[in-house]
């Protein structure tokens, strides 16, 4: 009897911590935001958090059917990949040098982080044409001017606000929330007004 006793309550502790009204296990699938086949598809600028690694380190081992790559200076453990989603979750799920990822996400809505096409564009021109571009991790706490593009020079296509910082005007570049940049002085003779709304980013 006691024997019996023992093998009853093994058989108990290995059944099923959650079933059905048949007994059978309820499996619940993990969830790792796999995005809709017509959203995972589209090639975007995601700004990416690294782990356990550098950023100048990481870059290089990506290879070029994942998608390309731009490290920003100042910041090490954030890297930009332009891509599409669902590239991007098969290699950071099933790739070593992947595995280091993490996808920076929209605290309301849990959607990945991207930034639009002109605004990295024009991130990448100011740190080719700055031998120290400002970059920030937060927001300056500056008043905001006119939201203008530039029209010629080495800054050409930037939009963003005007702002002063170190005593200049310069224009003030919002990467999608993650990082913003600010261009050197720009001569207001090559500034525009925009007018367009839809094209003004909400101010945050």
């Amino acid at each position: 009897m006691a024997k019996w006793n023992i093998i009853r309550i093994l058989f108990v502790s290995l059944k099923p911590m959650e079933t059905n009204r048949n007994l059978t296990p309820v499996i619940r699938p993990m969830n790792l935001h796999r995005p809709p086949l017509e959203a995972g598809l589209k090639k975007r600028w995601f700004a990416i958090r690294l782990k356990y690694i550098r950023a100048e380190k990481f870059a290089p081992q990506v290879p070029e059917k994942v998608g390309r790559c731009f490290v920003p200076p100042v910041v090490t453990n954030l890297v930009f990949i332009y891509s599409d989603y669902k590239t991007l979750w098969e290699y950071r799920n099933f790739n070593l040098n992947g595995s280091h990822m993490g996808f920076m996400r929209n605290r309301k809505t849990w959607e990945p982080l991207t930034v639009r096409d002109r605004d990295m564009e024009a991130f990448m021109r100011i740190c080719r044409a700055s031998e120290c571009p400002i970059v920030l991790t937060e927001r300056p706490k500056v008043k905001l001017g006119d939201y203008v593009r530039v029209k010629d020079g080495p800054f050409k296509g930037a939009e963003g606000y005007v702002v002063r910082m170190r005593k200049s005007k310069r224009v003030l570049v919002d990467l999608g929330g993650v990082l913003w940049t600010a261009t050197e002085f720009v001569s207001p003779d090559l500034l525009e007004v925009v007018t367009d709304e839809e094209l003004i980013p909400k101010r945050t």
